[in-house]
């Protein structure tokens, strides 16, 4: 019996004793300047004036809607955060969402910007664009707000 207990409190000693994982000749290496050189983006609130969005389209048998966006700033846009607003001809709401969009459009510049659309059946049109003679689809307008502008620094 004593030997028993002898033999228990070994194990236990053993099977709690913590791992040692460390290892001798490692030595930890600092990154050099050209590793640590991240491009960092920053972003701000769209005040107004700072980018213009036009030209908007979504064809009827299209899953994307596409858009120029026009930059007044003299930093590189890398993102927005946009405000879509649908609504029928006569002014009812169909749907709202906000997107993040990526993009990359230089200083005083314009980029034609795609984003998936919201009509993901295809029953819907722009109403200022292409028109559709086939039936049971639904005309739209959109309006477009920028929330967040972000810009590479």
């Amino acid at each position: 019996m004593r030997h028993l207990l002898y033999l228990l409190l070994l194990v236990s000693a053993l099977a709690s004793r913590a791992d040692d994982t460390t290892r001798d000749r490692l030595q930890r290496r600092m990154p050099s300047p050209q590793q640590s050189s991240i491009s960092v983006a920053d972003s701000i609130p769209a005040l107004g004036g700072e980018i213009t969005i036009s030209g908007y389209d979504k064809p009827l048998d299209s899953r994307r809607e596409t858009f120029h966006v026009t930059s007044s700033m003299p930093d590189t846009i890398t993102g927005l955060i946009i405000r879509l607003t649908y609504t029928d001809v006569t002014g009812r709401r169909l749907h709202e969402e906000t997107r993040s969009v990526s993009c990359m459009i230089p200083p005083y510049d314009t980029r034609l910007v795609s984003i998936p659309s919201f009509d993901r059946q295809c029953r819907y049109f722009y109403a200022r664009g292409k028109q559709s003679r086939a039936s049971g689809v639904t005309p739209f307008e959109v309006t477009i707000l920028p929330l967040t502008i972000v810009i590479k620094n």
